[in-house]
C-alpha cells in the first residue's frame, strides 16, 4: 500500500486527470440514460449514490498522499477512522439504494420491498457494528499482545496459578535479593494500567525503571519445573505504594469518625491517638491506644480480637492495648497549697488555682478553682449534668490546715465536659497564687496540648496533697473520652487530657503545668496508668476567668 501511494505522488496530477475523465463519462452516461424532461427523485437518489462514492473515492486519495510515509494507521488517518468511513459510507449507499428501487418498482411490490430493505437493514447494521468494534477490540489484543509478548519467539500455554505460587515460594528470597525488589508475589499482567486474565509474577520494587532501560535485570518471562513440566511464567514489575502517612492528628480523626464502631467491635473501654509503649518504653510510634478491662492473649481471641494494625480509610494505623482500671476521682486534697474540704462533708481535694473574674466596672473578684465533685460534693447525683444550686446550705469550703475557712462556693458545673467549681475567697484571706513548693509556678498564658506536643513527649508537672514535691509526667494523648466513677456514679466525659500517673486519690483539683510554668489544666481523675485532666481552656471560656498568674 506503502508502494503505491507513493508511486500515486509522484504521478498525481495524470493520475487524478484520469479520474476526472473516468467520473464525467460515468456522470455523462447517468444523465443521458435518466434524462427525462422533469427532474426526478430517482435521478435525484442517483447522482447522490456516485457522488457519495466519488467523496469516498476522492477522499481516500487525497488522504493517502497528505499521509507521512512512516504513518502507522492506513492513509495517515488516526486509529479506527477509516472503519468508521468504510461503516457509515456503507450504510448510507445503502439507504440511497433502498429508496431508490422503493421509488421505482409498483404499489404491489412495494409492501414486499420494504419488507426485505428492514431484514437486510437490520443485517447490515449488526454486521457494520460487529465489523467496526470486534476490529476494534482485535486491535486492541494485538497491541496487548505486542506489548506482552515483545522481542519473544517462544510459545507459551497458559500456566497453573499452582505452578506460579510454587515458583514464588521457592525462589522469593533469592530473587528479592537477586533482583533488589521489596516483594514477589502472584498477581494480573497489566499494560499501559489494564489488567489481563493473566496470571504472573509481580515484582514490587522502589522505583519502576523505564522500559528502555537495558540495565532493568527482571526478566520478561521465568522458566520454572512444576510436576515434570517446564512453564515459562510472565512477570510484571510494579512500583510500591506509598501507604499515607499516620500522624496523631490523622488518628485522632479517624477516632472521632469510627470511635463507637470500634469500642463495641473490640470490647474496649476508651481508644485515644498516643504513642505506641512497648515494654513499658514509649516509642515514636503514632498509634490508637485501647484500654480495656481484662487485656486479652490476642492470639486466642477471635471476634474481639485487637489487631496489631487498622486498615481504615487507605491508611495502615498501628494499635496499642493497655489493661487498666476506670478512673475514680482524686478527692481529699488541696492544691495551691494544702489540701481542702466542704464543710459539713469528708470530700477532701486540692485547691489548684488562684483566678478572678472582672465586672463591666472593672471590679476585680478573686475565686480558688479546684473539682465540682470537691467543691460541690453535697449536690453531686446520677444526672450526666449537674449545676451547683446557690441556696444550698454550708457552702464554706476549708483548709485542711488549721480547718480554716477559705471562702465559700459559689459557681460549679459538671457534665460530658467539665468537673469544676469556684470558691469566693473571703476577705481576710491572703493567698499567694504561688503553688507551694513548686518552682514553676504559673506564668504568664496557658497551653493547648497540639498532636506535636505528644510526639515529642512534652513533660507535665503538678503538686498536689498527697505528694510534699512536685509530680512528673508526660502526655499520653491529646484528647480521650472516658468513663469516670465518682462518688458511685459513673460519668462519661469528653476530650479530656490522658497523662502518665502523676495523681493519688485526694489529689483532685491539682493544677497541671508545662516546664515554661504554662497552665494545661486541672487533675480530676486517675487509675494506675493514668491521670486525667480537664483543659483549662474549657473551664476559663465556660466561667469566664483569668488566672492569677506569679
Amino acid at each position: 500500500m506503502n508502494k503505491f501511494f507513493l508511486f500515486l505522488k509522484k504521478y498525481q496530477a495524470p493520475f487524478f486527470i484520469i479520474i476526472g475523465l473516468v467520473i464525467g463519462i460515468l456522470l455523462a452516461n447517468f444523465i443521458k440514460v435518466h434524462n427525462t424532461s422533469v427532474f426526478s427523485i430517482n435521478s435525484a437518489l442517483i447522482y447522490a449514490i456516485v457522488i457519495i462514492a466519488v467523496l469516498v473515492l476522492v477522499f481516500s486519495m487525497f488522504a493517502g498522499l497528505k499521509s507521512k510515509s512512516d504513518a502507522k494507521h492506513a492513509l495517515g488517518l488516526p486509529v479506527g477512522s477509516v472503519r468508521a468511513i468504510i461503516a457509515l459510507a456503507v450504510t448510507v449507499l445503502f439507504i440511497l439504494t433502498a429508496v431508490y428501487f422503493y421509488q421505482t418498482v409498483g404499489d404491489k411490490e412495494r409492501l414486499k420491498l420494504a419488507e426485505n430493505i428492514l431484514t437486510i437493514l437490520g443485517t447490515l447494521v449488526v454486521a457494520v457494528s460487529a465489523f467496526y468494534f470486534s476490529a476494534k477490540a482485535t486491535q486492541q489484543g494485538v497491541d496487548v499482545a505486542t506489548k506482552v509478548f515483545a522481542n519473544s519467539n517462544q510459545f507459551f500455554g497458559k500456566t497453573p496459578i499452582e505452578a506460579i505460587q510454587d515458583a514464588i515460594n521457592k525462589n522469593k528470597a533469592d530473587w528479592k535479593k537477586k533482583y533488589n525488589c521489596e516483594d514477589v508475589k502472584l498477581g494480573k499482567k497489566e499494560s499501559d494500567g489494564d489488567k489481563f486474565d493473566m496470571n504472573c509474577i509481580v515484582f514490587i520494587v522502589a522505583k519502576k525503571a523505564e522500559q528502555s532501560d537495558t540495565s532493568v535485570q527482571i526478566p520478561k518471562f521465568i522458566s520454572h519445573t512444576y510436576q515434570e513440566k517446564t512453564y515459562q511464567i510472565p512477570t510484571d514489575i510494579r512500583e510500591k505504594k506509598e501507604e499515607k502517612p499516620v500522624t496523631l492528628d490523622v488518628i485522632e480523626n479517624l477516632i472521632e469518625t469510627h470511635e463507637d464502631e470500634w469500642l463495641k467491635k473490640f470490647n474496649a473501654d476508651s481508644v485515644m491517638a498516643a504513642l505506641k509503649v512497648e515494654k513499658g518504653q514509649t516509642k515514636k510510634i503514632p498509634c490508637l491506644q485501647f484500654s480495656v478491662a481484662n487485656k486479652q492473649d490476642q492470639s486466642q481471641t477471635q471476634h474481639k480480637d485487637i489487631p496489631d494494625f487498622i486498615h481504615v480509610d487507605g491508611y495502615k494505623v498501628p494499635t496499642d492495648v493497655l489493661e487498666e482500671d476506670m478512673p475514680t476521682q482524686d478527692s481529699s486534697s488541696i492544691q495551691l497549697g494544702d489540701g481542702i474540704y466542704r464543710e459539713g462533708t469528708n470530700s477532701i481535694g486540692t485547691l489548684g488555682l488562684k483566678v478572678y473574674k472582672t465586672d463591666d466596672d472593672g471590679n476585680q473578684t478573686d475565686y480558688l478553682l479546684s473539682c465540682y465533685h470537691v467543691f460541690c460534693s453535697v449536690e453531686l447525683n446520677n444526672n450526666q449534668t449537674t449545676t451547683f444550686d446557690p441556696s444550698s446550705g454550708q457552702k464554706g469550703i476549708f483548709s485542711e490546715k488549721g480547718d480554716i475557712k477559705l471562702g465559700e462556693v459559689t459557681q460549679g458545673y459538671l457534665d460530658n465536659y467539665m468537673d469544676a467549681a469556684l470558691c469566693k475567697i473571703d476577705s481576710n484571706i491572703n493567698l499567694s497564687p504561688k503553688i507551694k513548693s513548686f518552682t514553676r509556678s504559673p506564668k504568664r498564658g496557658i497551653r493547648i496540648i497540639s498532636t506535636d506536643d505528644v510526639m515529642n513527649e512534652i513533660s507535665v508537672f503538678s503538686h498536689s496533697y498527697t505528694e510534699s514535691r512536685k509530680v512528673t509526667g508526660k502526655i499520653v494523648a491529646r484528647k480521650t473520652n472516658k468513663w469516670v466513677t465518682i462518688n458511685g456514679y459513673d460519668y462519661y466525659f469528653k476530650d479530656v487530657i490522658p497523662v502518665t500517673k502523676i495523681s493519688n486519690h485526694g489529689d483532685s483539683g491539682s493544677a497541671v503545668l508545662d516546664s515554661y510554668g504554662k497552665v494545661i489544666g486541672i487533675v480530676f481523675a486517675s487509675n494506675d496508668l493514668k491521670s486525667y485532666i480537664i483543659p483549662i481552656s474549657e473551664i476559663l471560656i465556660n466561667f469566664n476567668l483569668k488566672i492569677h498568674h506569679v
